[in-house]
């Protein structure tokens, strides 16, 4: 796929403490929910879902690409006090080089990265996940892991 806005195939949904959860996408309308308005102090638990076909079909009629998957599995994250949430939703775009100076966008994907960030001593430690569209993770504290993905 060339150019354009990636379907999703990932969802979020935070989790606070009593089994409460704040989907992104609200799960009998296709409404989608603002990561901002998640109340972070209060949340134990984050994650990323395959979007059912269901969910899929409310969420496209609001205008929102999508790719239903009943095969792809769920990333969750704990969270302890003091942990701060990590997610961030990139695209990332693989560019041939040729020898002529000209280029061309061979691949794009999203990549889906949710993790904690820890006091340690006196400084951080980010614990990341980072998934592909295909489900394939690495784990890694390295936010600049998508820079070497395609080297």
């Amino acid at each position: 796929m060339s150019g354009g806005t990636r379907p999703l195939r990932f969802f979020w949904v935070a989790f606070y403490e009593e089994n409460i959860v704040f989907p992104q996408f609200d799960l009998e309308t296709g409404k989608e929910n603002l990561y901002k308005e998640i109340e972070q102090e209060r949340v134990v638990k984050f994650g990323i879902f395959p979007i059912s076909l269901k969910l899929g079909a409310k969420i496209q009629e609001h205008g929102v690409k999508n790719i239903p998957s009943v095969t792809l599995p769920s990333y969750v994250v704990h969270l302890t006090k003091g942990d701060e949430l990590i997610y961030v939703r990139r695209n990332a775009i693989q560019v041939g080089m040729f020898t002529d100076g000209s280029s061309k966008e061979l691949q794009r994907e999203i990549m889906y990265i949710l993790g904690t960030k820890k006091r340690v001593g006196r400084g951080w430690r980010n614990s990341l996940i980072f998934v592909d569209e295909s489900g394939n993770v690495v784990l890694s504290s390295d936010f600049n892991y998508m820079k070497t993905r395609w080297s």
